[in-house]
């Protein structure tokens, strides 16, 4: 009888085993190596490894590649409704200038102001996305955009249009350095390529949702119809993100303030390790990156906001009417969408650096052919596809290629990630302002001929990277 009781106290704690992997501690198990197995376990147990971004596993495992593909489907929808609500009033600028008779130039001082927004709260956002969960800081993103758009259904004079405008970055700000950032957490080598590809591609398929459905939404229901149904899209992002969006990506390795000698020496141990994998230029730059990163990103930024907030307007002033001016510009995202997601495949066969380079040649003669084609439909749409799919090659290659100068081990990539995209915004805000100045003054092909102009000379940029930094360039 004894024997049965011993091993009746034997399964009954395997089985609390099962179900508890700590066990109740009031069943006593018959384990010659209990004695010294419980020790260590207690002295474990010292370290509260929730602090290091580790999650208590379930009873059923899952993948990294499943959790990993389920956080990058988030982020993407993220990615899809953030631009395409940016997009949005940019859609229906040539109803702002007709309706509401605001000027080109007012139209430059609403894309400058807004890129502006961006390019102060970005690097903010980049710096905290390293000690706050990245489905919170997105959600709020979004929720400040959905804010923004109620502000413009009652928008009718400039002031009004330019505080929406301003909310509409505030909220836009958040997701590129959070998102971004958290999918390079997780993947590297081609898959990184890839990951980029397709979050990028999803925010180009967003601004053709923009493009395609604001202008008869607007023809059937008015001026408030095209916001209020990105409100309802965008609650909806809101809450899938909050839901869904729990993986071991969102929250970085953060170590208690209340740490016992264990904690402090693993902590002391992570803050060396990190430094030591910064690379030397990087700590040695005041801005964080090398010039190349800065320089590429202000040209390809610019001309991507000239592109998409007055690619229409010049379309429209040709002669091509709303609708199809819209619908043209749909077509340049369209190819824009193809050439991100496609990208990665395309360094799989071509170095990065070279394909940098193409794409830079290509998509600046483009935009030159386009500020030119004036009614010609043909020369319109060949510029308008061959443009968008070459500059938009350059967003998950540059990533791709800042991402490898970080390094795995790297805990600045949220701050850098924000710094290359406020090199982006200052582009945007710089030559949108520009542009509206130019376009009223000398016409509206001029600032499409500044964008064709510094994509062909970025070529430079890249070469000099290219000769400097070879061990990242494949």
């Amino acid at each position: 009888m004894n024997g049965d009781a011993s091993t009746h106290r034997i399964a009954f704690a395997r089985i609390s085993r099962k179900d508890d992997p700590e066990g109740p501690p009031s069943i006593p198990v018959q384990n010659p190596h209990a004695a010294i197995q419980q020790p260590c376990a207690r002295r474990h147990k010292s370290i509260n490894f929730n602090y290091l971004g580790k999650k208590k596993m379930d009873n059923q495992p899952r993948t990294s590649k499943t959790v990993s593909n389920r956080m990058l489907y988030v982020v993407s929808l993220n990615h899809f409704i953030n631009d395409g609500s940016t997009y949005l009033i940019a859609s229906l600028f040539p109803i702002v200038v007709g309706a509401f008779f605001f000027s080109e130039f007012q139209i430059g001082i609403l894309v400058a102001v807004g890129y502006l927004v961006n390019l102060i709260f970005q690097p903010l956002t980049g710096r905290y996305s390293e000690q706050y969960e990245a489905r919170k800081l997105l959600a709020l993103g979004i929720s400040l955009i959905a804010v923004s758009m109620l502000m413009f259904t009652i928008s009718s004079t400039f002031a009004l249009m330019l505080l929406s405008v301003l909310i509409l970055r505030l909220g836009s700000s958040f997701y590129h350095p959070v998102g971004v950032s958290a999918v390079s957490r997780t993947y590297t080598g081609s898959k990184l390529d890839s990951a980029m590809g397709f979050q990028s591609a999803f925010g180009n398929l967003g601004v053709v949702l923009a493009f395609v459905f604001s202008a008869p939404i607007y023809l059937a229901l008015g001026w408030r119809g095209p916001f209020l149904i990105y409100v309802a899209m965008e609650i909806a992002v809101v809450g899938i993100t909050l839901v869904s969006m729990k993986t071991n990506t969102e929250k970085p390795a953060i170590i208690s303030t209340v740490v016992s000698q264990d904690q402090m020496q693993e902590k002391t141990y992570v803050k060396r390790a990190n430094e030591n994998s910064l690379a030397p230029t990087q700590r040695k730059l005041s801005l964080g990156l090398p010039v190349f990163f800065i320089l590429t990103s202000f040209v390809t930024g610019g001309s991507y906001a000239i592109f998409g907030n007055f690619g229409n307007l010049l379309l429209f002033h040709n002669g091509f009417g709303l609708s199809n001016s819209n619908y043209l510009m749909a077509i340049w995202v369209v190819s824009a969408f193809f050439g991100a997601i496609l990208s990665g495949r395309m360094t799989k066969k071509l170095a990065r650096i070279r394909l940098l380079a193409l794409a830079y040649l290509i998509s600046g003669l483009a935009a030159l052919v386009f500020a030119f084609s004036y009614q010609n439909i043909v020369l319109a749409i060949s510029s308008l596809l061959v443009n968008g799919f070459t500059v938009s090659i350059t967003y998950p290659a540059t990533y791709s290629e800042l991402s490898a100068y970080l390094g795995e081990g790297s805990v600045r990539r949220g701050a850098a990630f924000g710094i290359l995209f406020s090199s982006q915004i200052a582009g945007s805000s710089v030559l949108g302002f520009a542009s509206g100045y130019l376009a009223s003054g000398y016409g509206l092909q001029l600032p499409f001929v500044i964008a064709g102009a510094m994509l062909v000379s970025s070529i430079g940029t890249v070469f000099i990277w290219a000769r400097t930094h070879k061990s990242l360039s494949v």
